[in-house]
């Protein structure tokens, strides 16, 4: 399985078999949303004109459902945030290893509450 928009660079989007959609397969939370990192004592006033304030909330979003479940790297957690209109809707998906458990749900709310979002799922799907 590779991404399209690999593919699509590499010139072999006629390879393209199956393109998979959210409901099919659950994406890593913040997959897809790109960060820049640096030292705290520096001033990155130069990159406030590439932020994008609802790509910022989909992360916060995405982000807050994995922090609330204790979720790592090697936990098998799904978040996919999308925003319509001022509505951010957060879909999410935990599977218990042990008992092969799946748990997904659906959380929605204004944009600006995108950390409470995702609070309020891992809450709804683990306790």
């Amino acid at each position: 399985m590779l991404a399209v928009a690999g593919l699509e660079r590499l010139g072999l989007k006629d390879r393209i078999t199956k393109v998979f959609e959210v409901d099919e397969i659950l994406p890593a939370p913040g997959q897809g949303i790109l960060a820049c990192q640096g030292r705290a004592d520096e001033d990155y006033f130069y990159l406030a004109h590439v932020n994008d304030d609802e790509s910022k909330s989909c992360a916060l979003a995405e982000r807050s459902f994995s922090r609330a479940l204790n979720a790592g790297c090697n936990v098998p957690v799904g978040a996919y945030a999308k925003i319509t209109g001022g509505t951010l809707t957060l879909k999410g998906l935990y599977i218990d290893e042990a008992s092969g458990k799946f748990y997904r749900g659906v959380s929605s709310g204004n944009l600006y509450n995108a950390e409470a979002i995702g609070q309020k799922l891992a809450e709804k799907l683990f306790f």
